[in-house]
């Protein structure tokens, strides 16, 4: 499968990543859900790492904060964070280690 294939919209695996944040899941879809965070985590160090070294222009950080702060808002996201987050680098898991607080004190 090349570069090109692995990143184009597949509906199949949207229905599949609506159906990992609700309930009743099975083996296989906990493994899914568990995969797609680790990527979006992924995602999240890169691109606090291109903002820090100034690659990415900071009205594009907002965006991209505004993205992965509703992520964080998924049902596993916190366990999810617990187990991984500090694998990541202190600077960016203490910038979404924030954003969970901040949301959990809204949400309380």
């Amino acid at each position: 499968m090349g570069a090109l294939q692995m990143s184009t919209f597949d509906a199949e695996h949207a229905d599949r990543l609506a159906h990992v944040h609700g309930g009743n899941l099975a083996e296989g879809d906990l493994v899914f859900r568990w995969w797609n965070d680790m990527i979006a985590s992924l995602h999240a160090e890169t691109c606090f790492r291109h903002r820090e070294l100034g690659l990415m222009p900071e009205s594009h950080w907002r965006g991209y904060q505004r993205f992965i702060t509703d992520y964080l808002r998924t049902p596993a996201a916190p366990e999810f964070w617990q187990d991984v987050g500090s694998g990541l680098s202190e600077e960016s898991s203490g910038s979404v280690t924030g954003l969970l607080r901040q949301h959990a004190k809204e949400n309380s």
